[in-house]
């Protein structure tokens, strides 16, 4: 995976399906900057903080495992 420089996930407002843990596990895991798209995301400022806190937490995962 070093060659990728990011991801790209399309459809995120499928966050909130049944299919959501799955969604969430990936944007947790992504070890690369990523770009969440949907034209039909709800709660648009609820979700932008989740992953604002998402981000903070992986730095400090990447500090704890000396990545950074």
């Amino acid at each position: 995976m070093n060659r990728i420089r990011f991801f790209v996930f399309d459809e995120v407002h499928n966050i909130v399906s049944e299919n959501g843990a799955v969604w969430e596990h990936l944007l947790v895991l992504v070890n690369q900057p990523f770009l969440a798209l949907s034209a039909t995301i709800g709660n648009p400022d609820q979700f932008a903080a989740w992953l604002e806190r998402l981000e903070e937490e992986r730095k400090l995962v990447r500090v704890l495992l000396g990545q950074d």
